[in-house]
């Protein structure tokens, strides 16, 4: 079972930083200056590969820029997936954070009005009146009870089984193919913020990879366990194939 492969000891492998803030593209016509930061540090459990994502509230806490906001709650993050790795089923678990809905192919405007972006692999938001089942979007609303405040911190983990070929999961190859794909804007990354300086509020996307040091000692998993997804995993793992497929012919 999947909680058992949670408790286990994986190997440390590779990560990197991502920060969201003066280098991303607002839903506003003018930034409020809210931001985040998440480290995808990935690391190897057998077969299979970890992603501890650790996700930090840095408003306020760099240089500011559009509205300077200094005080928002984090309310939700979305993320695609590389198109250069195949997975078989995914499992969310949300550690001991309060973002412990896990939602799948989300729209997030007016981002996704664009053809191009279109929706997000997956985002984490919060189990709060206004987000309170997989048809609502944390990235499109919702009440701030319970997000992470400015300054605040948390950790949530994917974990990524490997195909039915039999063919082994690389963390290196994960890490390098999510970091590549950032890099150069294939692989989309938002996040969402309320109570921006007391009633505003902002949807960011993109940003840049930053220098920044590995998470701090991962929580263990809550006592509830993962959230399993093969048959979502498996949508995915579908789309991102396909993706590679229309790259390779292109």
């Amino acid at each position: 079972m999947a909680t058992a492969c949670i408790l286990a000891v994986p190997t440390a492998a590779q990560a990197f930083t991502f920060q969201i803030g003066p280098d991303s593209e607002s839903s506003n016509s003018e930034p409020t200056g809210a931001s985040a930061r998440l480290t995808f540090d990935f690391s190897q459990e057998g077969d299979d590969v970890w992603l501890n994502l650790g996700i930090f509230n840095t408003t306020g806490e760099i240089e500011p820029f559009g509205g300077g906001a200094s005080t928002a709650t984090l309310m939700g993050v979305a993320f695609d997936f590389a198109s250069g790795v195949a997975f078989d089923s995914l499992e969310y678990d949300p550690l001991r954070s309060n973002f412990t809905r896990l939602y799948q192919d989300l729209n997030i405007q007016p981002f996704s009005s664009s053809d191009d972006l279109g929706s997000f692999d997956v985002g984490i938001g919060l189990a709060t009146p206004g987000n309170s089942g997989n048809s609502d979007n944390p990235l499109q609303g919702g009440r701030p009870r319970d997000g992470l405040t400015a300054g605040q911190d948390t950790q949530v983990r994917f974990s990524f089984s490997s195909p039915t070929t039999g063919t082994s999961l690389s963390a290196n190859d994960f890490a390098q193919a999510f970091e590549r794909e950032i890099r150069s804007g294939n692989l989309n990354v938002a996040a969402r913020f309320q109570e921006v300086n007391g009633n505003g509020s902002d949807t960011l996307l993109g940003g840049r990879v930053v220098n920044g040091d590995r998470p701090t000692q991962v929580p263990e998993p809550a006592a509830a366990g993962a959230l399993g997804l093969t048959a979502a995993g498996m949508a995915l793992l579908k789309k991102k194939q396909a993706a590679a497929a229309r790259e390779l012919d292109a």
